[in-house]
C-alpha cells in the first residue's frame, strides 16, 4: 500500500465512510500494535493525540465541511497507526541498502594477480588498486550506498578517489580499513602471522573484529601480530611498501626480520632465524632490483650485517646472527 492509498483509508475512515474491508485493516493495524512492542499507555496515547489532532482533522474534514464527533479512542488508534508506519518506514530507511543488497545482489568481480605479475585494476569509483604476486580482490561491478567496498588478499596499494559522500571500506584477513580519500598499502592474507598497513597520504580509520583501533596520519605504519594480538605503531617506510610496485626492494634503517618476509615472498622460499641473544634486532638499508637473485641479495646482507646463511634444502634457508 502507498502513502496515498493509506491516507485515502484513513479518511475514509475518519468521515465514517469505511468499508467492512477498510474496517478490517485500520482495526487489525491497531489490534496488533497493541498486541506487539507498540503498546502506548493511555497517558501517551492522549498525548500523541493532541499532538496529531489538528493535522488529522484537516485530512478527515475538508474546508465547510461540518465536523463530526469522533471518538478519542480512534483517534488514539490512528494516532498508533500512523506511529507504526512511520516507526517501519524509518527502519526500512535506515537498512535500505543491505536489504536491496540481499533482495537485489550486485555482481561481485574478483581479480587476482599471478605469479611474478603485478596487476592494476581501476574500480567502479576510477580509485586506484596495484595487486602484488599472488594477492586478491574482489568488489562489486558498481557501487551503491554510502560505501565503496573492496575485499582483499595479500598485498594490495590502494589510491583512493575523494569522495565524501561514500566511505572506501577495505576488509582484509585481519584488518578493516576506511577512508574518504587517501593512498595506502595493505598487506595482509589469511596465513599471515602480522597484518601492516602503511598510510602514504591522507588519514585512515583501522578497526580488528569490530574493534575501533583508532586513525592512522600519513607517514605512519600499524602493525597487527595475530600470535600475541598485540598491535603497535611506527614510521612508515614509504620507498619500501610500494617497492613492489617498481620491482625493486628498498629497504631503509629496516629489521632485517621484515627484510626476510619480503624475501620470502618474492622467492618462494622459509628463513628458520637462529640468534644467540632472542633480543637481537639488526637493521638493513639498501635496494635490490628485479634482476638480483636470491643468493647475491644473502651475500650482500652477510657482508653488511654479518650474518650467515646456510640452505637446509631446496626452499628453507637457516639464518645465523653473529
Amino acid at each position: 500500500m502507498t502513502i496515498d492509498q493509506l491516507k485515502r483509508l484513513l479518511q475514509r475512515y475518519l468521515t465514517g465512510k469505511a468499508t467492512d474491508e477498510d474496517l478490517q485493516i485500520v482495526e487489525g493495524w491497531f489490534h496488533r500494535t497493541e498486541e506487539k512492542e507498540y503498546h502506548l499507555s493511555e497517558e501517551k496515547r492522549a498525548a500523541i493525540a493532541a499532538r496529531l489532532l489538528p493535522r488529522l482533522h484537516a485530512i478527515a474534514y475538508p474546508a465547510k465541511k461540518a465536523p463530526s464527533i469522533i471518538s478519542l479512542l480512534r483517534w488514539q488508534r490512528v494516532a498508533a497507526v500512523f506511529i507504526l508506519v512511520a516507526s517501519m518506514a524509518a527502519i526500512i530507511y535506515h537498512y535500505r541498502y543491505p536489504i536491496l543488497d540481499r533482495i537485489d545482489p550486485i555482481a561481485q568481480h574478483t581479480v587476482i594477480a599471478g605469479s611474478y605479475e603485478i596487476r592494476t585494476v581501476t574500480l567502479p569509483d576510477s580509485s586506484r588498486a596495484v595487486l602484488r604476486s599472488g594477492s586478491s580482490i574482489t568488489y562489486p561491478v558498481r557501487y551503491r550506498g554510502d560505501e565503496r567496498k573492496v575485499n582483499m588478499e595479500g598485498d594490495v596499494f590502494f589510491d583512493v578517489r575523494k569522495d565524501p559522500s561514500m566511505v572506501f571500506a577495505v576488509h582484509s584477513a585481519q584488518m578493516d580499513i576506511r577512508v574518504l580519500g587517501t593512498s595506502f598499502v595493505v598487506s595482509d592474507s589469511q596465513n599471515a602471522t602480522r597484518a601492516i598497513v602503511q598510510v602514504l597520504s591522507g588519514k585512515i580509520g583501522v578497526a580488528h573484529e569490530g574493534a575501533d583501533m583508532g586513525d592512522l596520519q600519513a607517514g605512519k605504519a600499524l602493525i597487527y601480530d595475530r600470535n600475541t594480538g598485540r598491535a603497535w605503531r611506527q614510521k612508515a617506510d614509504s620507498s619500501q611498501a610500494i617497492a613492489w610496485i617498481h620491482k625493486t626492494f628498498s629497504f631503509s634503517e629496516t629489521p632485517l626480520q621484515s627484510v626476510f618476509t619480503a624475501l620470502e615472498s618474492r622467492f618462494g622460499v622459509h628463513f628458520v632465524i637462529r640468534r644467540r641473544k632472542p633480543d637481537t634486532i639488526k637493521l638493513f638499508t639498501g635496494m635490490f632490483s628485479e634482476d638480483d637473485t636470491l643468493k647475491d641479495i644473502l651475500m650482500a646482507l652477510s657482508l653488511s650485517t654479518g650474518i650467515r646463511c646456510s640452505a637446509i634444502d631446496k626452499s628453507t634457508i637457516e639464518i645465523y646472527y653473529p
